[in-house]
């Protein structure tokens, strides 16, 4: 569900194109954690956090290609192409021994979430 809602943020906050300007007051999102504060995770929460850092990453890298990835609708060939086109950027952001394979849809929600918090640092973070 966390995917979908931050689909549904980075749509209402954001000119939800490459360029990500800010319409609305952006949601609150949590700091980047330390590595210390990473171990004291459970280690599925720990995942999750690693994942939005990747699609915080690829969103970075690729911010308009995020952003056509979600305009897409879900099980298209413009999903798919979407998602193709995201390959490179995606394998220059996932960590060395971070194992990868999910469902495209969770993948989406993470890319979702990473191009949210993006959106939130390009446009000088919460204040």
């Amino acid at each position: 569900m966390r995917g979908m809602f931050a689909e549904y943020l980075y749509e209402f906050d954001f000119n939800a194109s490459g360029t990500a300007k800010l319409k609305h007051k952006p949601a609150g999102i949590y700091l980047d954690q330390t590595n210390e504060q990473l171990a004291k995770l459970d280690p599925e929460v720990r995942r999750a956090v690693v994942l939005n850092d990747v699609g915080q990453c690829v969103a970075t890298a690729n911010p308009s290609g995020v952003a056509e990835l979600l305009s897409a609708d879900v099980a298209t060939s413009d999903e798919a192409a979407a998602f193709q086109a995201l390959v490179s950027a995606i394998a220059g952001c996932v960590p060395r021994g971070l194992d990868l394979r999910m469902h495209k849809m969770f993948l989406r929600g993470f890319l979702a979430e990473g191009a949210y918090r993006a959106a939130v640092a390009r446009n000088g973070g919460l204040k």
